[in-house]
């Protein structure tokens, strides 16, 4: 015989129980007092404040909460970012407050900048005196995906996502799709300098990612992210660069960015980044991006793979790998009328007026 235990028949599990349809609150527990301002889940499910605080509850993921919870076992898709994370995502998207040409002297990989209105190096941070990113209150983290470089519509793009670990904020981003992964990696290693010998990780499986960490060992680049290994009670570094993923921590990175975007913990400033969360999917055991396996246009499929999303993903990893000043301290003692507090008047003037011409 077989015993189904629903969380929604348990008398205490159940209290508070709400559903939405089309955007419109039913409440079903007419009994139940929610506190003011409660913040409702409108995604067409029946909830209650216990489904709401087990989806919440750290190391909770959209596959969890479908197997214990909603009893779906069945591996059917879902969205690993959800709507209430590209409702919170939108709020901080911004125009960047610079864009250019970045180069380098190939002798000694010397970072090169030159401002250009369309350049495909996007900065939401700005520069000092000698025109390089503040240093001031800053710890940067460049997190790289890699591709093989090659151009034409099969071809993923290669991404650099850059990350103040101590704002915890998006401050730049890079994609091509016509660089080989040496050339990117000289790309990124100049780019680390240019960003005060910024912390980099990037994502090792493949070709393409062997190619990139051999190069960037070859330039003598010094901070840069090892892998662990876990074992039941403690995980420990290796000697082994670069992060390798799997379907396990491939959904566990993903998750966490979720999560961090949502309660924007992590303030993410690209729209195309943003749009690209939208189409990661689960299916069938597997994490995938919805439009590299569906597009039968060959112009999109280029663009279909969700790059910017594992290079924010693992970027956001490294930050969490090796925390910095928390965001409280670095805005508390920041000198009224100083520089970086004009600086931060701006940033936050302009996350108001974000509403139009993002690109």
């Amino acid at each position: 015989m077989k015993i189904i235990m629903d969380w929604k028949k348990h008398p205490e599990r159940s209290k508070g129980l709400y559903k939405s349809e089309d955007g419109k609150l039913e409440i079903l527990d007419k009994e139940y007092e929610f506190p003011g301002g409660y913040p409702f889940v409108m995604d067409g499910k029946i909830r209650s404040p216990y489904y709401d605080n087990e989806c919440n509850r750290p190391g909770a993921t959209p596959q969890s909460v479908a197997q214990e919870l909603d009893r779906d076992y069945g591996g059917s898709d879902y969205q690993i970012f959800g709507k209430e994370l590209y409702e919170s995502g939108q709020r901080n998207l911004m125009m960047p407050f610079v864009r250019g040409v970045f180069g380098y002297n190939v002798e000694d990989l010397t970072p090169e900048f030159e401002k250009a209105e369309d350049g495909p190096l996007k900065l939401w941070v700005h520069l000092d005196n000698d025109g390089r990113p503040t240093a001031a209150h800053s710890e940067y983290v460049i997190g790289c995906d890699i591709s093989a470089g090659l151009g034409g519509s099969y071809t993923s793009n290669s991404v650099a996502t850059i990350v103040n670990s101590v704002s915890k904020t998006q401050v730049g981003e890079f994609a091509t799709n016509t660089m080989r992964p040496e050339d990117f990696a000289d790309y990124v290693v100049s780019l680390c300098k240019f960003f005060h010998n910024a912390y980099l990780i990037w994502e090792y499986n493949g070709s393409p990612g062997g190619a990139f960490t051999k190069r960037v060992l070859d330039q003598q680049y010094s901070n840069i992210y090892y892998r662990e290994v876990e074992h039941k009670s403690f995980k420990k570094k290796t000697k082994n660069p670069g992060w390798w993923s799997n379907e396990r921590n491939k959904l566990a990175v993903l998750s966490t960015l979720a999560k961090a975007i949502k309660t924007e913990e992590f303030l993410i400033r690209s729209t195309d980044l943003l749009e690209e969360c939208r189409q990661y999917v689960y299916k069938d055991g597997r994490v995938v991006h919805s439009r590299s396996v569906r597009t039968i246009d060959d112009s999109s499929k280029g663009q279909a793979h969700g790059d910017r999303v594992i290079s924010a993903a693992i970027a956001w990893h490294a930050v969490k790998d090796r925390p910095s000043q928390p965001k409280e301290d670095y805005r508390a003692d920041i000198p009224l009328g100083s520089m970086a507090w004009r600086f931060k008047e701006r940033e936050e003037k302009l996350a108001k007026s974000n509403s139009d011409g993002w690109d």
